[in-house]
């Protein structure tokens, strides 16, 4: 058993992943992050020194993904991305904008987690810096 952090709440979810994810470190720390998008779970997280994303009780390796797309259209939302020739899509709205004050700002990933989890896997560089940040937990 693996946990994600809600991405907007401090609630954990207990995932269970089998051995063909690899090497895993069990400890008490999360080791990813998550969010319900529509009627998905989505979760980006850390296991055997990889990143892999957890879609709705399936496990893909990042490495694996491509075509991964993030359409915006006012407060509506379709992330997707092709998995072994399979599409993975999903609609979900997006109901608080970025809070901007004198002090503190708000980007638009901080409010979507679908736009975050593209932007991370769109970049090979933050993908090596969540792999190696959330390698013994986050």
């Amino acid at each position: 058993m693996l946990k994600l952090k809600d991405f907007n709440s401090n609630e954990i979810l207990s995932i269970y992943v089998n051995e063909t994810v690899g090497e895993l470190v069990e400890h008490d720390l999360s080791v990813g992050f998550y969010s319900r998008l529509g009627d998905c779970i989505i979760g980006l997280f850390v296991a055997g020194k990889r990143l892999l994303l957890w879609w709705d009780s399936e496990i893909l390796e990042v490495n694996r993904c491509n075509e991964i797309k993030h359409i915006r259209k006012e407060n509506i939302r379709k992330f997707s991305l092709n998995y072994d020739s399979k599409v993975y899509e999903i609609t979900y709205k997006i109901y608080d904008d970025p809070v901007s004050t004198q002090f503190y700002s708000e980007n638009e990933e901080d409010v979507d987690f679908g736009l975050w989890i593209c932007n991370v896997l769109c970049s090979e560089e933050r993908i090596s810096m969540v792999e190696e940040a959330w390698a013994d937990g986050v």
